[in-house]
């Protein structure tokens, strides 16, 4: 499918912090990652999620900002679809 661009993340690295903008949906093939927040500078992971997920279909595709921290714990490899092609092949149908 075009417009799909490969994202790959290292280990033990933050993909969004809180607040971030999320600009496109990242679609997982390998890896895994945690999701968590922060509490008077205290950070915490709550979640522990693996491929077949995806991050930032919600914040993408209504535009919202991250609620969440989002980690790397696994190397990741996937592909992402940015905001401006997921709304050009939304129009689509």
């Amino acid at each position: 499918m075009e417009g799909l661009e490969p994202r790959f993340y290292n280990s033990n690295k933050i993909i969004y912090n809180e607040l971030d903008p999320i600009l496109e949906i990242t679609f997982m093939l390998k890896g895994s990652y945690s999701v968590g927040f922060e509490i008077n500078k205290q950070k915490k992971r709550v979640r522990l999620l693996g491929q077949g997920h995806t991050i930032g279909g919600y914040n993408c595709l209504f535009y919202k900002k991250s609620y969440f921290i989002w980690y790397c714990q696994e190397y990741i490899e996937g592909f992402a679809l940015g905001r401006r092609k997921w709304n050009q092949i939304a129009n689509e149908f």
